[in-house]
Parts: structure tokens; C-alpha cells; sequence
């Protein structure tokens, strides 16, 4: 008879089979509507954000995903993968919409994906019901894991990012994707609204349509759903989704709840932070990096229906438009995910297995990525074969200083800095390795019997595998390698939990075993982490050598365990359990460790006053200037200046509006800090340096109708009512409408 507790559960879900993923799901919409609106967000605007991911996203969705491919088995499953699939369709609505200049009627898609239900044979697909009850399991585990995450990633956000206007200069990134979402609401092909001579936009801009066709069909301002609404229910996606597909793969809950657990710790140990630094996968500043975690699982869980026979011809389709959102979100994704569905479709030659539908899978994907990287994705000019430079990231390297030369095949310092020599070059190999643990995962595939033979176990393998040799082979100025395996990390917690599953099996003793070894993992970090840390400078080198001591005997000591497992699990059937036990409660410490946020530190007055008067006079544009309208600024930096920012774009960001040239840094002939042509910064110059009939009617033929002005040190001030009148003027800004 099983414990109290379990037949309770069980009890509880035959009755009621959507009992806890409803629950579940109204305790996180519940929850994060009173957030918002205790962060400032207007009531009728939180409910209105709920109404469209319901009736906006989720309804449609959930309706085309089980047309193509009936229910997933559960409720939670059908609501998870049809929100994704809601998603990934609203993209092509969006797009047809603006190609017919019909942006104020996307709302009404959703009644185009209402006609199936009218067809017999969608129609019965659609209403079958779920045929297994919802896993408790899954459910709790994605609740505590989601907010959890929104204490530790979504929370601080908000306390540091106010709405504008406010006296905290945001984040670089985050005006240039608040302007990016904003040109989503009145242009396809988006341009470049922060020079807009540039031409179309060449950058992973999915995510941006999203929260534009997000922001026309809700009427919350694109400000407000970036910074207080859109990152919560895709940290949620991300959980489930990531639960939900090791579910599926495994065939087991367990397998969903440790994957989700692996998940949501950020996939570090916290033995050695001051080696290793911190991995935050599902950054608010980076909405590119949550987006692609929720487009990519779906896609992924259909390469799997692929590869087990049990995706239809009409899943094909759906599969298509997941691979083409997936190849959008994010310049790193399709690469990954092409190079992987290759190395399946070489596995399945050798196996004489789904030969045929991969090596169609393989040539889509491949085309894919050949238009991806064409037409979508960006910072190209600054990426570099450089073996190892990713190293160069971690605290060690700066704190020695070390110089990232981005230029060379090798980063020289690694093995080169005085005091230390190739020990920072080891001590970083071993930190990076435990920093992305969960994308280790990969090297049990042709190991573990159970994964060896299955073609989902290559796929998920060859994902972390095709992330990792572009992170250690490639360079950027921005880092930005770190982001391949950052994508890539739902699936090593995915195989993570394959492979507990595996080493559990139904054993009550191998379960208990690996809960208890993970009970003592997790209070063993925790304590370790309430250790003082001697990373003094003076003493680097001890560090490094105290630090590849411990962590290749921690290593070693897993290693031993689930060797002594494997081979002796008839006589120690627990061993290789508790080794794996050990290992993910190492992992999961972050849950009950990571300290509760408080206030962001204090900016100067200067910095308060400067970013408060930007930001009332971008709210005053976002009011008053027309959509279309084409602006200026004194403050362009010119190509002779050295010391001025290319990356500040308040006015296209905050405001939303055009801009002559405003920030260049991100445009592609600006990446390296120099603009390949510069007619646009003489005209713009020109006319705030010299304002003259001549110079003012140059701005007008290039469809210039106002023309800011900034009282910064280092730049014309012009006084420009000869031209035109104040229609807005603060302390620091005034703007001008020139007269046609």
C-alpha cells in the first residue's frame, strides 16, 4: 500500500485531473499579477496582459498544436506547448499584418486559428481530452522552481529598472531592445531605429516582434511590458517547458522534476564562486536568451516526436514554424541546433534508423541556418577564432590583469602572467568546466545503455556538444560565446535528468539513497559556501592550487562513487544513486542560499538628474511625436571622438521614435568602434554645430521633423527657433519641431 501522502496525491488527480497544473498555473498568474502591480504596473494593464496570454496566445496556440498533433498527454502539457506554439504563430500573423499595414487589427488573429474547430477533423483533435492525469510532481517542482527564479532573476530586476522616467540610467542593452520592440509596431522589415540610415535591421529580432505584436494587441507601451510584465511568464515557460520535454524523453516525472530542479539552480556548483563567477542563462537583460530557451524546447520536443515515429505529417508544418522562430531568437540557436540534428542523422546512418526523415530534417535546418545568418543575426564583425578566450571571462584573469587580446589566435596572458604561469591557464580549464556542469551532461550519451541507443539521447548530446566548440574556439568583445552554451544548458538539464531517472529506475532503495546523498550535498555546499573566502591577491597562486586540488578530489570522489555503483549495483544498488544524489544537491544550494535582494545601490545627483530629465523628455516624445516621425540629437558622437558613447539611444529606446543617427555602436558598420561611413554624422553635425538654412534644409530632405537638443558638456548647443518651436524643454533637454 503506498504512504499516506501518495494515495492522498493520487487520490486527489483522479478525481480532478488538472487539479495541480490549474493550480499551479493560477497561483503563478495570481501571484505575478499582484507583483506587477505592486512594481508600479496600472491594474487594468496587468489584467489585460493576463487576457492576452490567454486569450492571445495561449487559446490559439493550444488549438493549432493539437490539431497538428493532439493532446500531449496532459492538460499541463497542452497548455505548456501550446502557449510556446501561440507564440511562435503570433510571429507570422505579425508579420502578414504589417505587410498589409493592418497593425491595428492584430488582435484579431486568434479568430483566423478558430475556423479549425470548425473542420471535423481538427475539431475532434482539438477537444480530446489529455489521456494520462497531470504529474503532481512536475507541477509543484515548476511552481517552487518558477518563483524561486523570479525571486532571484525577475525580482532584482525590477527593484533596479523603474518605469520612466526615472533617476537610474538603465542597462546599455535595454533602450536598444526597448527600440528595437517599438520599430516592431510600425515597420516589416524592421529598420534600425537608432540610425536610421543603417537600412534594415540585421540582429536576432524575434523577440522583438513578439513584444511588439504583444504591445498592439494589449495597448500596454512596450517600457512597461519589458520591464515589468513579459520576463515573468517566459521564466515560467522556460521551467515547464524544460520539465516537461525530460518527461517526455525519459518517459518518467522523476526525470522532468530533477531536470527542473538542475534548471533552475543556474547549473553551478558554489564551492569555488570566486573562480568560477556566475551563469545567469535567464537574464532580463538579455530577453534574447529567455526567448530562445522557450522557442528552441518547443522545437526540440518535436525532433524528438521526430526521432521516436510519433510525429504526423501535419507535425511537420508545426515543426517548420518552430525551427524558423528558433532560428530568430538568437544568432547561436540554429547553428546549435543544425550541427545537432547532423550529427543525429550521422548516429542514425550507423543505427539504420529514421535515416530518411532526418536527412530532411538535417537539409531544412541547414537552410535555415544559411538564411539565419544572413538575414537575422548580428555582431559577426566582432567575433574571432580565438581558442580558450572564453577563459578570459573569469574572476582570476581580471583580477590578475590580465588583458583579453581579442585579435590573437590565443590568449597569451593565460599561461603568460607573472606569479602564476600555466597554473591560471589549468585552474580556469577546471573552473570553466564546473561553471557549465550541466552541459557536461553530453559525455554519458555513449556511455549510459539506456541513452546509447536512443536517437532523442544523440540529439539532446549533440546539442551540448555543438554548443560547446564554438564557447572554446570563438571570441567576442561582448562575450557574447558564452551565449551558445548558455542556450544550449535546458537540454544538459534535460539529460541530467534522463540519467537519474536511468539510475534510479524503480529501486526504493536507489531513490532513497538518492535523496538523502542529495540532502547532504546540498548541506554540505551550504555550509561550504558560509566559509570565508581567501582569494586575497596576494595569495592567487595558492588559490589556483588550492582550487585544483579540491575540485579535481571532488571530482574524483563522484567519479569513484558511481563506478563502485555501477559495477557493484547488485550488492551496492544505492552507490550510484547517491553519487548522482551528491552531485545535483551540490547543485541545487542556490535555493536556499541565494540572499534576498535589496535596494540597488545609490547613483551620483548628477547621474540621477541627468537620466530623470531623459527620461521625462522620452515619455513626453513617446506621447507626443507621431509614430513615423524622424528625429535628431545633438549628441551623435562623431567619428574623431574618443571619448563619446556610440551605445546611448534613450531617445529611439525610451521615447520610440526614429532617429537621423543617435547611438551607432551596435549597427553593423560600427562594431568596432569606428563608423565605415560617415556622411550622416556630417549632416547631422553640421546642422547642430552650424545651423544655416542650408544645413537645416539638409536635415529636412532626409525627413528630420524634430531635433533635440542636450545641454552636455562637449556638444553644440544650438538655439534652432529660427527654424522651428520649443515643443517641449526640461532642464537638460530641449526639443525643437522644425517648421516644413
Amino acid at each position: 500500500m503506498p504512504p499516506v501522502s501518495t494515495a492522498f496525491i493520487q487520490s486527489v488527480t483522479q478525481r480532478n485531473p488538472v487539479g495541480f497544473g490549474l493550480v499551479s498555473a493560477t497561483l503563478l498568474v495570481v501571484f505575478g499579477v499582484l507583483w506587477s502591480i505592486s512594481s508600479g504596473v496600472a491594474g487594468r494593464d496587468a489584467i489585460g496582459f493576463v487576457l492576452y496570454y490567454v486569450l492571445g496566445l495561449c487559446l490559439p496556440g493550444t488549438i493549432v498544436l493539437k490539431t497538428c498533433l493532439g493532446t500531449r498527454g496532459t492538460w499541463l502539457a497542452d497548455l505548456v506547448w501550446g502557449s510556446i506554439t501561440g507564440i511562435c504563430l503570433e510571429l507570422f500573423a505579425w508579420a502578414l499584418f504589417s505587410l498589409l499595414q493592418l497593425q491595428g487589427w492584430l488582435r484579431l488573429w486568434p479568430l483566423l486559428v478558430l475556423a479549425l474547430v470548425a473542420l471535423r477533423g481538427p475539431r475532434k483533435r482539438v477537444f480530446e481530452l489529455p489521456k494520462r492525469v497531470s504529474s503532481p510532481w512536475i507541477a509543484v517542482s515548476g511552481l517552487i522552481v518558477t518563483l524561486s527564479l523570479w525571486a532571484r532573476v525577475w525580482w532584482p530586476f525590477t527593484l533596479t529598472y523603474d518605469l520612466p522616467p526615472n533617476s537610474r540610467p538603465y542597462y546599455i542593452d535595454l533602450p536598444w531592445h526597448m527600440g528595437l520592440a517599438v520599430e516592431a509596431t510600425r515597420a516589416f522589415p524592421l529598420h534600425v531605429p537608432q540610425m536610421l540610415d543603417a537600412g534594415l535591421l540585421k540582429y536576432s529580432w524575434f523577440v522583438h516582434a513578439h513584444l511588439g505584436a504583444a504591445s498592439l494587441m494589449s495597448g500596454i507601451d512596450v517600457p512597461t511590458l519589458l520591464l515589468r510584465l513579459w520576463g515573468a511568464p517566459m521564466i515560467a515557460l522556460a521551467v515547464f517547458s524544460v520539465a516537461l520535454l525530460a518527461e517526455r524523453v525519459a518517459g518518467r516525472a522523476f526525470a522532468g522534476v530533477t531536470a527542473v530542479l538542475v534548471f533552475g539552480s543556474q547549473g553551478q556548483f558554489a564551492f569555488w564562486r570566486d573562480i568560477t563567477g556566475n551563469s545567469n542563462y535567464l537574464s532580463p537583460l538579455s530577453p534574447t536568451s529567455i526567448f530562445t530557451v522557450v522557442v528552441s524546447c518547443l522545437t526540440v520536443l518535436l525532433l524528438v516526436e521526430l526521432l521516436r515515429g510519433t510525429l504526423a505529417l501535419r507535425g511537420w508544418l508545426l515543426l517548420a514554424i518552430a525551427a524558423v522562430v528558433s532560428a530568430g531568437s538568437k544568432s547561436s540557436t540554429m547553428v546549435v541546433l543544425a550541427a545537432a540534428v547532423f550529427g543525429t542523422t550521422i548516429v542514425a546512418l550507423i543505427l539504420r534508423h529514421r535515416r530518411r526523415e532526418l536527412i530532411v530534417a538535417s537539409a531544412g535546418a541547414l537552410t535555415l541556418t544559411v538564411f539565419a545568418l544572413a538575414l537575422v543575426s548580428g555582431g559577426g564583425d566582432s567575433t574571432k577564432l580565438q581558442i580558450l578566450g572564453a577563459l578570459t571571462l573569469l574572476p582570476p584573469f581580471r583580477h590578475l590583469g590580465g588583458n583579453p587580446e581579442f585579435n590573437s589566435r590565443f590568449a597569451d596572458d593565460l599561461v603568460r602572467l607573472e606569479g602564476v604561469g600555466t597554473w591560471l591557464l589549468l585552474a580556469l580549464m577546471l573552473g570553466i568546466l564546473l561553471r557549465m556542469v550541466v552541459a557536461m551532461s553530453a559525455v554519458f550519451v555513449p556511455i549510459v545503455k539506456g541513452l546509447r541507443s536512443d536517437l532523442a539521447a544523440w540529439l539532446l548530446g549533440g546539442i551540448l556538444v555543438a554548443a560547446w566548440l564554438p564557447f572554446l574556439l570563438m571570441s567576442h568583445r561582448g562575450y557574447s560565446q558564452y551565449y551558445f552554451l548558455y542556450g544550449a544548458m535546458p537540454f544538459g538539464a534535460v539529460l541530467w535528468g534522463w540519467i537519474t531517472a536511468i539510475a534510479v529506475g524503480r529501486s526504493p532503495s536507489r531513490r532513497a539513497g538518492l535523496v538523502l546523498a542529495a540532502g547532504l550535498g546540498l548541506l554540505g555546499t551550504w555550509f561550504w559556501t558560509l566559509l570565508p573566502d581567501g582569494s586575497a591577491d596576494s595569495a592567487w597562486l595558492h588559490r589556483l592550487q588550492e582550487f585544483l586540488f579540491e575540485g579535481t578530489a571532488f571530482i574524483a570522489a563522484l567519479a569513484v562513487l558511481a563506478f563502485a555503483g555501477f559495477h557493484l549495483r547488485e550488492r551496492l544498488p544505492w552507490g550510484l544513486a547517491a553519487s548522482l544524489g551528491l552531485f545535483l544537491g551540490s547543485l541545487t544550494v542556490p535555493y536556499v542560499t541565494a540572499p534576498i535582494p535589496g535596494p540597488p545601490a545609490p547613483v551620483s545627483a548628477e547621474t540621477a538628474e541627468r537620466s530623470l530629465a531623459e527620461g521625462t523628455a522620452a515619455s513626453w516624445i513617446s506621447e507626443h511625436v507621431g509614430l513615423h516621425d524622424v528625429m535628431a540629437t545633438n549628441t551623435a558622437c562623431s567619428n574623431t571622438s574618443t571619448s563619446c558613447n556610440t551605445k546611448r539611444w534613450w531617445i529611439s529606446g525610451v521615447g520610440g521614435r526614429r532617429v537621423l543617427v543617435e547611438g551607432w555602436g551596435y549597427t553593423p558598420d560600427g562594431a568596432d568602434g569606428v563608423l565605415d561611413s560617415d556622411e550622416v554624422l556630417r549632416v547631422n553635425t553640421e546642422a547642430f554645430a552650424n545651423p544655416t538654412d542650408a544645413t537645416i534644409q539638409a536635415m529636412r530632405d532626409r525627413g528630420v521633423e524634430w531635433m533635440v537638443v542636450e545641454s552636455l558638456d562637449g556638444f553644440p548647443q544650438p538655439d534652432l527657433t529660427p527654424w522651428g518651436e520649443v515643443a517641449y524643454s526640461n532642464a537638460l533637454v530641449t526639443i525643437y519641431r522644425l517648421e516644413p
